[in-house]
């Protein structure tokens, strides 16, 4: 039975062999949060997730990423060795695909369409459209990278894009009843004048 795990860096290491993987864990390489994926499941999960390796997880640093390995599964330390580059098709090992550039996008145009169309009558509702949207695909993303189902690297685009589409949710309304109120005094204020003139 083999296992692979993805570093901070969004790379996979592996395939290894539970005894390499073990020495990982006991050495700080592999934190309770590191994705790890067993040939058996098919799915990503947490080390935590793994009855097997709970005696060797403790409270390590999750940034240390493990030796690079060769094709036996067998750790290698030499200096001159480089580290081995993940799948090109990364995004098959996980069960589904990250949303992240999209989710960002639809945050910005959010926030776009609340700053400069607000004072607009259709502008105040194009924020809280495209924010809500963003902000939810960005929560229902940020569940699933949690869980182990896309890949971490998806992480600061959801969450940006998820934050953004939070401010143009409320932004659009805010500015737009602050148009609507600041034109309607400025007509009272213009009649106010008129009257006093006559």
């Amino acid at each position: 039975m083999d296992y692979r795990i993805i570093g901070d860096d969004g790379h996979e290491y592996g395939p290894v062999g539970f005894e390499v993987l073990s020495q990982w864990a006991r050495q700080g390489r592999v934190s309770r949060m590191t994705l790890v994926l067993r040939s058996d499941t098919g799915r990503w999960a947490h080390a935590a997730a793994y009855a097997e390796l709970e005696g060797f997880l403790g409270e390590q640093p999750a940034n240390v990423q493990p030796a690079p390995v060769d094709d036996a599964g067998a750790s290698s330390t030499s200096s001159t060795d480089t580290v081995r580059e993940p799948d090109r098709n990364v995004y098959t090992a996980f069960s589904e695909r990250g949303r992240g550039s999209t989710i960002l996008a639809m945050g910005l145009v959010s926030i776009l369409s609340a700053t400069l169309f607000s004072c607009l009558c259709f502008g105040m509702f194009l924020g809280p459209v495209f924010g809500i949207i963003a902000w939810t695909m960005g929560a229902v993303d940020m569940r699933k990278i949690n869980a182990g189902m896309i890949n971490p690297v998806e992480r600061s685009f959801t969450k940006a894009g998820m934050v953004c589409g939070i401010l143009g949710t409320f932004l659009g309304p805010i500015i737009g009843i602050i148009s609507i109120v600041a034109s309607i005094l400025a007509l009272f204020s213009e009649a106010f004048h008129s009257i006093v003139q006559y």
